[in-house]
């Protein structure tokens, strides 16, 4: 099966689109770890690194999948979208939780 047939099924694009979302989040997740409150300013900058390092590499993955397989591209940008939510959700979760317990 070509790549591009396989990257046109909904499921594929889907769970790729998903997992490609999360992966993105964990990605500033971890960032936030390299921030400590004696040098916040230099952890801030890499988290906005990271961040916008992520929607860069988004960007190019989605000019990518829409150039290789527009039929999947719906699906695709839609579950890379919740992907990514779900995990700023997880991600702030998290945080909260170990803001507290301190």
């Amino acid at each position: 099966m070509q790549l591009r047939v396989l990257l046109a099924i909904p499921a594929v694009a889907a769970v790729l689109g998903f997992l490609f979302g999360a992966v993105l989040i964990t990605a500033s997740a971890w960032s936030r770890k390299l921030s400590t409150s004696s040098d916040a300013t230099d952890g801030l900058a890499i988290m906005m690194a990271f961040m916008m390092g992520g929607m860069l590499l988004a960007s190019a993955v989605l000019i990518g999948y829409v150039l290789v397989a527009p039929a999947g591209f719906l699906w695709f940008g839609l579950s890379l979208g919740a992907g990514y939510v779900i995990g700023l959700g997880v991600s702030a979760v998290r945080m909260a939780r170990e803001s507290y317990h301190d």
